[in-house]
C-alpha cells in the first residue's frame, strides 16, 4: 500500500489502507491451517490464541464506521486504524525498534496453550 500510494498519486488515485486488527467474526472459527508435522504445534497454538482473542474483539460496525470515514474524508491519508488495538500498534511501531515491535506483536499469538 505504501508503494502504491506513490505510484498512483500521479493518476489522482488515493490509496486508503483500512487496518482493523482483531474484529469479532466467524473468520477465526473457520481458519484451517495446512497440516504439516513441522508446523502443526505452532499452527495449533496460534489458532487457539486467535480464537481466544476474538471473544473480546469489537464488532464489525467499528470497522464500517472507519471505512466510511476513509471513503468520504477526501484526505490524502494512507492508514486508517479501526480499533484501539490497531491504534496502539501504530503508536508502538513508531516508538519501538522493529525487532522489539515484531516480538511484541508475535507474543500474544505465540503464547503457550494453557
Amino acid at each position: 500500500m505504501e508503494a502504491l500510494q506513490y505510484e498512483l498519486r500521479g493518476f489522482n488515485i488515493l490509496i486508503k489502507n483500512l487496518e482493523p486488527a482483531s474484529i469479532k467474526s466467524e473468520f477465526v472459527n473457520n481458519i484451517q491451517f495446512v497440516s504439516n508435522s513441522d508446523y502443526d504445534h505452532y499452527a495449533n497454538k496460534v489458532q487457539h490464541n486467535m480464537i481466544a482473542s476474538d471473544k473480546n474483539a469489537p464488532i464489525p460496525d467499528v470497522v464500517a464506521k472507519v471505512a466510511f470515514k476513509a471513503i468520504t474524508d477526501n484526505r490524502d491519508k494512507l492508514r486508517y486504524p479501526a480499533t484501539y488495538l490497531a491504534k496502539s500498534a501504530f503508536f508502538f511501531r513508531w516508538l519501538l525498534p522493529l525487532k522489539i515491535f515484531n516480538k511484541m506483536v508475535a507474543k500474544p499469538l505465540e503464547r503457550e496453550l494453557q
